[in-house]
C-alpha cells in the first residue's frame, strides 16, 4: 500500500474492533487479511463486517481459506485480486492461492 506516495493517512489498529461500541462511520475503509482460522472466526467476524458495508464501510478481505467463502452468498463478494503463494505456504499451509475481496459489493450495486 503506497498510502505515503499518494498522500494517503491510514490508521492502523490491531485491537478486536468487534468487542467494542465503536461506530463504524469513523472509518472510510476496513481491511481485514488471513483472520478465518475457524467457523467460529467467520460467525464472530462476518455479522460486525455486514454491518459496516450497510452503514457505507467499504470492507476489503483477503483470505486464502474456504472457512470464510463458506459463509458467504457468491454474490456478497467481487473478486479484485488472485495470488498464487509461495511454494512454502503450500507446504505449511496447504494454501496455493489467495484473493482479495471486495466484501461489500453487493451493497454497492443494489444501491
Amino acid at each position: 500500500m503506497n498510502a505515503k506516495l499518494n498522500d494517503v493517512n491510514i490508521n492502523i489498529r490491531s485491537d478486536n474492533l468487534v468487542h467494542q461500541n465503536s461506530s463504524h462511520k469513523q472509518w472510510d475503509t476496513i481491511l481485514l487479511a488471513d483472520m478465518f482460522y475457524h467457523p467460529d472466526d467467520a460467525n464472530e467476524y462476518l455479522p460486525w463486517l455486514k454491518l459496516g458495508c450497510r452503514l457505507g464501510v467499504n470492507v476489503i478481505i483477503g483470505d486464502p481459506g474456504e472457512i470464510f467463502r463458506s459463509r458467504i452468498k457468491p454474490k456478497e463478494l467481487k473478486q479484485l485480486k488472485h495470488y498464487f503463494m509461495p511454494d512454502v505456504m503450500a507446504e505449511k499451509q496447504g494454501h496455493i492461492t489467495t484473493e482479495i475481496w471486495d466484501f461489500c459489493h453487493c451493497l454497492k450495486t443494489s444501491q
